[in-house]
């Protein structure tokens, strides 16, 4: 008797053009079997899914798509199929996963039964393209060991998955920190381990680009202080929105218009001048000593805050 698949693999996208292919062949192995959810795509990649022998699942347009309900619909589509799923690994369809990925990542749940997400590292598939896309390498490089939340690329226990409830559907976005949050809040483990897990092409080649998706993360970040008001990084999130975002320019638009009663309130101005300053000089120190140049360090510090500026927006 053939060993039963113990690995399920979600994929999800939208209009995912030749990422798609890429994506499904490297989610396909021993003991794995896969699902592509499909969120209205238009470009026959519900065909592509079928021709590469993937089940495919279509979301019904009738209710708004997000991944979180991609992602839900999915692992319930899945362990329909195939009941006696122990892991469950999701995967964006402008994803590669790393060949040996799959294997690593179960061989930590099964060494650990404290350990109930776990991810690796996440590597920018093509970084000179474009400065965004380099930003977003250089956001890639993450501490490794037990952490808070991971992105939406990793493996879960499917018995915790089960306990605590899955993904929100009613979340457009920051979904898995919200899971994250939950399966933390139940006594388990969410760990990086040191290990190659996949690739992603973010495709940011313009500004307007980057500066929605920025917007968009600010607006996720809210759903997200929402969603889970005493989780602690959610605090920390909250405080500096509060700090950098409100207090600080703020503090710097009083000061200016206070010099027309007094130019002792110009103290203020030079307050959040002088903190701007030093929050700006310790990113910029910051990637000099992981051996990039002044260009691009300066540069990657004037992103960032431009990127608050975003977030806040959002």
């Amino acid at each position: 008797m053939p060993d039963m698949p113990r690995i399920g693999v979600v994929v999800i996208g939208r209009n995912e053009g030749d990422h798609l292919p890429i994506a499904i062949r490297s989610a396909i192995g021993d003991r794995v079997v896969g699902l592509y959810v499909d969120s209205g795509s238009t470009d026959g990649s519900l065909e592509v899914a079928r021709r590469l022998g993937m089940p495919v699942h279509r979301l019904d347009p009738a209710r708004p798509f997000s991944p979180a309900r991609a992602r839900r619909e999915g692992v319930a589509e899945l362990l329909t199929m195939h009941p006696d799923l122990e892991w469950l690994q999701f995967l964006d369809g402008d994803c590669e996963l790393d060949r040996c990925w799959l294997d690593r990542a179960a061989a930590a749940l099964e060494a650990d039964g404290k350990i109930a997400i776990v991810c690796g590292r996440l590597a920018e598939a093509a970084p000179e393209r474009s400065i965004y896309n380099k930003m977003s390498a250089w956001c890639c490089d993450m501490p490794t060991g037990e952490i808070r939340a991971c992105g939406g690329i990793f493996m879960m226990r499917r018995s915790v998955y089960e306990e605590v409830g899955g993904f929100n559907a009613h979340l457009l976005t920051r979904e898995e920190s919200d899971l994250c949050a939950r399966v933390r809040a139940a006594g388990h483990q969410v760990v990086r381990i040191d290990a190659p897990m996949a690739k992603h092409d973010s495709d940011l080649l313009h500004f307007r680009q980057w500066w929605a998706r920025a917007v968009w993360g600010g607006y996720g970040d809210a759903l997200g202080i929402y969603a889970q008001p005493r989780d602690p990084e959610n605090h920390q999130r909250l405080r500096w929105y509060l700090i950098w975002i409100c207090a600080m320019p703020a503090l710097l638009l009083g000061g200016l218009l206070g010099m027309l009663i007094s130019p002792w309130l110009a103290i203020a101005a030079i307050i959040s001048v002088l903190a701007h300053g030093y929050l700006f000089a310790r990113l910029t120190i910051a990637r000099l000593r992981q051996g990039e140049s002044f260009r691009e360090a300066t540069l990657f510090s004037a992103l960032n805050f431009l990127r608050n500026f975003a977030c806040g927006l959002g």
